[in-house]
């Protein structure tokens, strides 16, 4: 769904990134992201490709753990 025309937009800062950590050895490495993790009151949506990246990002995240 995409943002409301008529809902007004407002500014609120600017986000600068200056450097990057590599993923490899980094605390997040073993950190599997997960797109249906919501927070309270925040439901999926009947998405079949949001559903199918779950499993996707699952498989992935084994593969990467074991350097496949």
């Amino acid at each position: 769904m995409l943002w409301p025309a008529n809902r007004k937009e407002v500014k609120i800062g600017t986000l600068t990134i200056t450097s990057a950590t590599p993923q490899n050895g980094a605390e997040c490495e073993k950190i599997n992201f997960d797109p249906l993790v919501m927070a309270d009151g925040i439901e999926p949506m009947n998405d079949p490709v949001l559903l199918f990246r779950f499993s996707a990002y699952a498989i992935s995240f084994g593969k990467r753990l074991s350097g496949k």
